[in-house]
């Protein structure tokens, strides 16, 4: 079982993230874009560290520069 799965604050702190993420695929909580990656990375992997979906970061690969 999922920690989101397990505790509904876990779960609802899931859903926020999820929440935040923008057209472009960033997941920040900001308007200004100087950390676009560096918060939808860290969005990311918290999203999927606590088992979210997913599908619910597919959309950030498109924003994430590819490594080198």
């Amino acid at each position: 079982m999922s920690p989101a799965a397990a505790d509904p604050a876990v779960d609802r702190g899931v859903r926020y993230l999820i929440g935040l993420q923008h057209s472009d695929g960033a997941i920040t909580a900001f308007d200004d874009t100087i950390f676009d990656v560096w918060e939808t990375v860290n969005a990311a992997r918290t999203i999927l560290d606590l088992g979210g979906p997913r599908r619910a970061v597919a959309p950030a690969r498109q924003l994430l520069p590819s490594p080198q």
